[in-house]
């Protein structure tokens, strides 16, 4: 059986929703700051999940989208506040809340690849032909970063090749709907003019 709960601090503003197992298990939990702002969407199976897949990066990027969970660790600030019981709909819709707004940041400035930082990747085959979806670009980590075809030329053929060595930007980090799987989302820092060859990176 599953339980709901809210718990918050009178002197920080924070304000937390959980839903656990009997056995005192969490399975998520959500997240506000005084302002409304939603801190953390915490689910912990997939949390666990990511990182049996792809080892300490894994919850490391999870936690740069999704937040970090408080659930069993003590304010040193405070005693814990008393557990408020939620219903599963109360607590459903603070969670949607704070997973869309999360998702709507779109930019993440903490973790291991925060948007805006630069990394260098090489272009990986693609399962779909140049000119379409986009590329797969691999950055010698257990995830691949991905690059719309928004940041492309219009036409495939000038795309760059694989095997091409390039700079990319960071835009954002994503977890794919169904596999949930992380995906790190790229654009190159510099494209050529039409009909010339893509740069390697600048020597650093």
């Amino acid at each position: 059986m599953t339980r709901w709960f809210r718990s918050g601090s009178g002197e920080s503003g924070a304000d937390r929703w959980f839903e656990v197992t009997d056995a005192g298990q969490l399975l998520r939990e959500a997240g506000f700051g005084p302002d409304g702002s939603a801190q953390a969407a915490v689910s912990a199976p997939d949390l666990a999940g990511l990182r049996e897949e792809y080892g300490p990066l894994g919850g490391q990027l999870y936690a740069s989208v999704y937040g970090e969970s408080t659930f069993g660790v003590a304010s040193q600030a405070s005693a814990p506040s008393p557990e408020e019981p939620v219903t599963a709909e109360e607590f459903e819709a603070s969670w949607r809340r704070a997973r869309q707004y999360r998702h709507e940041l779109g930019r993440y400035r903490s973790g291991p690849l925060p948007s805006g930082a630069r990394v260098t990747g090489t272009i990986a085959p693609s399962p779909w032909p140049p000119g379409r979806t986009g590329l797969r670009v691999g950055l010698g980590l257990p995830v691949d970063g991905f690059v719309d075809v928004l940041h492309l030329p219009r036409e495939g053929a000038g795309w760059p090749p694989v095997g091409r060595v390039l700079e990319f930007e960071v835009v954002t980090v994503l977890f794919m709907p169904k596999s949930r799987a992380p995906q790190i989302r790229l654009r190159p820092t510099a494209t050529p003019p039409p009909g010339e060859p893509w740069p390697r990176p600048a020597p650093r």
